[in-house]
């Protein structure tokens, strides 16, 4: 079986479409098909996506190249917010199947399958129509490998352990102002901070003498995941890491980075894993937001589990 995955990622955009992109990739190769990704990405992203089968360019400029490339695949797999449609019309007539990965109805898309698996994704307003074929919600959440199969947490020592991880490119560069904040207020607390690839490695020397204070860069989806599971609460922002916290079970303060993700954040809202969020232009909030996470002591609900690449695997291959 031929399969491509097309889609984009970079320190502006960020690295969300990427890091789910390469999930869906470890689906197939989990059943012995091993797809081709096709990204624009940079040099960051390449180490997001690690040893696999890529082709790295702009696809969506050198429509022709990418084209003659797909030309005649079984299925093709695109996840984007630049491609416009005739272009999502051509990939459409030049494989066997199309999937789209959606996450705010952006396009009329072709005959194909739609992807979301945002949470609350089933109650949006897709047009349910027999030339599409809807996978929507948490049932089609695409994981890492990683977050699959998650052993409990065992480490009674956990409590005063808080993550902070704004993204893999931090857009708004807002990763020390929420350090300090919370820093200054709970300066007992050891804080595990996630620097995006584009992280300011000359600031972390200014909390050298904080033994309080961790710094980690480049993780592997395994170390990212053994790190979630040592903290008792995270502070994130609204993409595709929530998803990863939940499956934890980790408490989570969200910071909305970007408009497009309050669909997410609305979705989280009325499942009852967070009861608010912080604006990236209204960090003063943080604190009050922080103490409230504090003072609740029910468990977090796991609603994301990890079989969301496996069922999306199976309706594609179908």
């Amino acid at each position: 079986m031929k399969v491509f995955i097309i889609t984009e990622g970079n320190a502006a955009t960020g690295y969300g479409h990427l890091t789910r992109c390469l999930a869906i990739y470890q689906g197939f190769e989990e059943i012995n098909i091993f797809p081709e990704m096709i990204a624009n990405c940079d040099n960051n992203g390449k180490k997001i996506l690690g040893n696999i089968k890529l082709s790295i360019y702009d696809w969506i400029s050198d429509t022709n190249k990418l084209l003659k490339q797909i030309n005649k695949a079984d299925i093709a797999i695109v996840d984007s917010y630049l491609a416009d449609l005739p272009l999502y019309q051509n990939i459409s007539k030049s494989v066997s199947k199309a999937v789209y990965i959606d996450d705010n109805i952006r396009l009329e898309y072709p005959p194909g399958i739609i992807i979301n698996g945002s949470v609350g994704a089933e109650n949006l307003p897709y047009k349910r129509d027999d030339q599409h074929k809807y996978l929507l919600g948490l049932d089609y959440t695409p994981l890492r490998k990683a977050f699959w199969d998650i052993p409990n947490r065992r480490n009674k020592n956990f409590i005063k352990n808080v993550l902070i991880t704004i993204g893999g490119s931090d857009i708004r560069g807002i990763t020390f102002q929420v350090l300090d904040k919370v820093l200054s207020s709970y300066p007992n607390f050891q804080y595990h901070v996630v620097l995006g690839y584009n992280g300011v490695q000359s600031k972390c020397m200014e909390y050298k003498r904080n033994d309080n204070v961790n710094f980690y860069s480049e993780l592997s989806a395994e170390q990212m995941r053994d790190l979630m599971l040592k903290c008792y609460l995270a502070i994130s922002a609204a993409g595709q890491t929530t998803y990863e916290l939940n499956r934890i079970g980790l408490k989570c303060l969200v910071v909305k980075i970007a408009d497009n993700q309050m669909n997410n954040i609305k979705g989280w809202i009325n499942s009852g894993y967070i009861n608010s969020y912080v604006s990236f232009d209204n960090l003063e909030e943080i604190i009050e937001r922080f103490k409230e996470l504090l003072k609740l002591k029910r468990p977090v609900e796991k609603i994301v589990n990890g079989n969301g690449v496996r069922n999306i695997i199976r309706e594609i291959t179908k």
